[in-house]
């Protein structure tokens, strides 16, 4: 928790810089929560409900912010953010090798925070709640790989965790918002299927890479992607969580639930004899851009990805 008090400090700082010449009441209310609370005490603040509600907070290329007002009140509540995703990384290594229900209780938590930003899905809030995700998912993977029984609450956490999907035609609306313009033509777009939205709005920002591959791999890491405005970045993160939360973690538990002697180590020829060749994997956006139709494929991915350590890497606080 050192490191939290410390960006704290500076962070009172820079806001006292603004005091008395402008309307901070947002902010200070935010800023006292988190001055007067260890990362604990701030979620007990989202799980209860604040007296003030987390804002829109846009990126720093936002077009609109003529209002001198919301161009200081986004400046705060982007280092208010940071600060949240630094006690939210510290927090998720206190995880790790806690007791499975006492992990779904602080869980619960997380995904009480997660609601708030998500009155709200603006671009910064948006990575707020991508990881969010990617700290409950990491998780949540291995303890539904281990050898031993599912604790009973992992699973109903799994349902709550997946009840958030990435809305595209929200994805379209905060785009919108960052340009201050129109992006796409509504009418084709609302008409579209999802993974047609989805590279309706790809092709647009990014039409020059290949579909879910950013220019700027480097930018997915949360701590660079909120100082800037990358949607492309953000949008390739909320489709990669979408296909762990709903198709990787969900194909992992039909597979444990039919296998007669689970192994953390079963080999592809083992899961495929279990789940069936031609097996469907649970639908998500992540499905067709990242090609893991099928439930063998996703099962096997998601195990060798934790017995390599490459799921622990979707954490994504920094590069690795």
């Amino acid at each position: 928790m050192r490191h939290w008090v410390l960006l704290f400090s500076v962070f009172v700082l820079v806001l006292s810089a603004y005091a008395g010449e402008f309307d901070q009441q947002p902010a200070e209310y935010w800023s006292e929560v988190l001055a007067t609370k260890d990362f604990k005490g701030v979620l007990s603040v989202f799980q209860v409900g604040p007296k003030v509600e987390w804002p829109p907070v846009h990126s720093v290329k936002y077009a609109d912010e003529k209002d001198k007002n919301l161009v200081t009140q986004g400046a705060e509540f982007r280092k208010l953010g940071e600060l949240l995703a630094h006690g939210l990384e510290d927090y998720e290594r206190q995880l790790q090798d806690i007791p499975s229900e006492q992990f779904c209780e602080r869980c619960e938590s997380l995904l009480a925070m997660r609601q708030q930003f998500l009155r709200h899905p603006s671009y910064f809030n948006l990575i707020l709640v991508d990881s969010i995700n990617r700290v409950l998912y990491v998780n949540l993977a291995e303890r539904l790989a281990l050898a031993d029984e599912i604790a009973p609450c992992l699973l109903p956490l799994l349902g709550r965790l997946g009840s958030f999907r990435p809305d595209l035609q929200q994805l379209l609306s905060m785009t919108n918002a960052e340009f201050n313009k129109s992006m796409l033509g509504e009418s084709a777009y609302r008409s579209a299927s999802s993974i047609e939205q989805l590279k309706m709005l790809w092709s647009t920002l990014e039409p020059d890479t290949p579909f879910m591959m950013p220019a700027d791999t480097l930018g997915l890491p949360t701590f660079q992607l909120m100082k800037k405005r990358d949607i492309p970045a953000l949008l390739s993160r909320l489709v990669m969580s979408d296909l762990y939360i709903h198709t990787l973690l969900p194909a992992l538990v039909q597979y444990r639930q039919k296998a007669e002697a689970y192994s953390p180590t079963a080999t592809y020829q083992q899961i495929k004899a279990v789940v069936g060749r031609e097996a469907r994997a649970p639908e998500s956006l992540g499905v067709v851009p990242f090609g893991v139709s099928r439930a063998a494929s996703a099962v096997n991915y998601l195990l060798q990805d934790i017995q390599s350590g490459k799921n622990r890497k979707q954490l994504l606080f920094s590069l690795p």
